[in-house]
């Protein structure tokens, strides 16, 4: 019956979105953890990262299979997008369709931005220390360094580094 595999797919919506929220916070842990240069709680969160990304995983996957057997129930292609799926749905399951999917968005686009909050701030980080080295050790200006982490003349000319090796 078609209002089972509607409220299969609201639930697996709900799922998703709550185990995308509880990534997010992680994600501010680790975040939190980066900027106090604790490294111990860094190697936690993410520990605790990794565990929730197969939580999101599964959970997508649930989704997915849900969204499936209603597009199968209604006619449709699986493949077809989830808005437009939706709006073939039954009048009074067509808006909790459409607002679960606003609300997984959302979510998707919480952990984007801690991403890139993060990265900016790591990238910053990483560029005012490396010109503090550059200014305090002039020396180390321009030095390649081998994978033994010594000192390598380039000899003046220009270096390729292979991606296989």
């Amino acid at each position: 019956m078609i209002e089972n595999t509607l409220n299969a797919v609201l639930a697996a919506m709900d799922a998703e979105a709550e185990r995308l929220d509880a990534f997010v916070e992680e994600q501010k842990r680790l975040g939190a953890a980066v900027r106090e240069r604790d490294w111990p709680g860094t190697e936690r969160a993410l520990a605790a990262l990794e565990r929730r990304s197969r939580a999101v995983h599964e959970a997508e996957a649930a989704r997915r299979a849900a969204w499936s057997e209603l597009a199968r129930e209604l006619g449709d292609d699986p493949d077809e997008p989830a808005a437009v799926l939706a709006l073939k749905a039954p009048e009074p399951w067509r808006s909790a369709l459409l607002d679960g999917r606003r609300r997984l968005r959302v979510s998707a686009m919480r952990s984007r931005v801690e991403n890139v909050g993060l990265a900016a701030w790591t990238d910053a980080a990483r560029g005012m220390l490396g010109a503090a080295l550059e200014e305090l050790m002039p020396e180390r200006r321009g030095r390649i360094y081998g994978r033994h982490g010594r000192a390598v003349a380039s000899g003046g000319r220009p270096v390729v580094v292979d991606a296989a090796f």
